[in-house]
């Protein structure tokens, strides 16, 4: 059975798709992660289900299984490979019973760390949902597939980036940052 983690930071499972804005990622990326776990993201299905006419339904990178909000940002095998890279970075161990975006949150934001840390790491999510979400639509609109390894490359950048800009970590380096070896 599932934990819901209770907090400041939100209720993250199945039954409860709580969310808690995080200032330090980007307001368009909070919208959309916010959209996700409620499932009310324009996916293929979702579209189908407001009665707007989609040709093909199935998933643009993988096309094996049709896309709804689950498969296009966690069941999609390009999506798992992005947070298991992801993951692996912040040195969060993967959870293999994450099948949707809740549990998947649930299982990052339960990990052990301090207030900045956990604050930190939210953000990071926050911004691979937006990332996941741009490159999906790259693929849907321009035919153009983003490698697993540069869309986690441009997450680590871009989430530098909104960090160290938008929180008041003074000690946040680039080089640190790579290696996720913050001392906060």
């Amino acid at each position: 059975m599932e934990m819901a983690l209770r907090s400041k930071w939100g209720i993250f499972n199945s039954d409860n798709r709580g969310f808690y804005w995080n200032n330090w990622a980007a307001p368009k990326a909070n919208f959309l992660t916010w959209r996700a776990l409620i499932d009310k993201v324009p996916s293929k299905v979702g579209l189908l289900r407001r009665g707007i006419p989609i040709g093909d339904v199935f998933c643009p990178r993988c096309g094996i299984v049709e896309e709804d909000s689950d498969h296009l940002f966690v069941n999609c095998l390009w999506s798992r490979s992005i947070w298991w890279n992801i993951l692996a970075w912040i040195r969060i161990k993967f959870p293999l019973e994450a099948h949707n975006l809740p549990s998947l949150f649930s299982h990052i934001l339960g990990s052990p760390g301090g207030k900045i840390w956990r604050k930190i790491v939210y953000a990071i999510a926050i911004s691979t949902v937006w990332k996941i979400w741009i490159v999906r639509n790259k693929k849907v609109f321009d035919d153009y597939f983003f490698p697993v390894s540069s869309v986690v490359e441009q997450i680590k950048e871009e989430s530098f980036l909104l960090i160290s800009n938008r929180s008041n970590i003074k000690n946040l380096r680039w080089e640190n940052w790579k290696l996720f070896n913050l001392l906060i």
